[in-house]
């Protein structure tokens, strides 16, 4: 088993606590730039015909047909809504991951990061395309472009065919990340990452690393011994004296010769 691959609970865990991040945040945006009264009201017309559709009172077709209505409705009043989670999730999972090295709110919490496949640095495109593929801002991208550029019909049949290309494409990048040796989902190939453990806090092999290198010195001072002091002594005064001889040989008593 690679020791590198992290335990799906991990990803699922770190995904979770990312979106709930996200949602909160978007939540508040929203509340202070977005007044739509319409998309409250298209909101509780689709709670209230889920509880009919539950007691029995409305049949399937009929739920079919003014689901696909009311969901156009909402879609097409929350665009700005769509636009402002786009944008949030792009802070979020692009520029703090890759200014985080590799690592979102959720994925340091459970000790786990995202890395080059191949050993090399990760560029941000690198996240953003990783982001746009399974965080669906790619898919909220094109709905906002298919609801603003296309009839009601023609939004309903090809956001229904998008909607089908990326829910094949979430399914199997869950079924690779289950059972591939390296836990690499379809997004981690198309970016060329993956998702490791991380062992230890950096914070943490920091402080080792400089504890490691400041070695305390021992003390050296030490005191000399007497005999080698005085050995010493009489060296110099030797010195001083045949110096004075060489000098003036004459000048020197016998007693200072010797």
């Amino acid at each position: 088993m690679n020791k590198e691959k992290p335990y799906i609970y991990k990803r699922v865990i770190a995904y979770f606590i990312d979106m709930l991040l996200i949602t909160f945040i978007s939540v508040i945006l929203v509340n202070y730039v977005v007044k739509n009264e319409n998309y409250m009201e298209s909101s509780n017309k689709l709670m209230d015909l889920i509880n009919q559709t539950v007691s029995g009172n409305i049949s399937q077709e009929e739920y079919n047909s003014q689901y696909n209505n009311l969901s156009y409705e909402m879609n097409k009043e929350s665009v700005d809504v769509t636009i402002i989670m786009c944008a949030v999730s792009v802070v979020y999972y692009v520029i703090i991951a890759y200014c985080a090295d590799g690592q979102t709110l959720g994925k340091k919490i459970m000790r786990i990061k995202i890395v080059s496949n191949n050993g090399k640095n990760l560029h941000i495109n690198n996240y953003l395309i990783r982001s746009l593929l399974i965080n669906n801002i790619l898919l909220d991208i094109i709905s906002s472009a298919l609801i603003i550029f296309l009839s009601k019909a023609n939004y309903i049949t090809y956001y229904s065919k998008v909607s089908s290309v990326f829910s094949l494409f979430l399914m199997t990048t869950l079924v690779l990340m289950f059972f591939s040796n390296n836990g690499r989902g379809l997004h981690d190939i198309i970016a060329n990452t993956k998702i490791v453990n991380v062992k230890r806090d950096e914070i943490e092999v920091t402080n080792e690393i400089k504890e490691a290198e400041y070695v305390e010195l021992p003390n050296t001072i030490q005191l000399e011994n007497p005999d080698e002091v005085e050995e010493k002594e009489e060296k110099k005064k030797s010195k001083k004296k045949n110096k004075k001889i060489n000098k003036n040989p004459e000048g020197v008593s016998e007693s200072e010769r010797i």
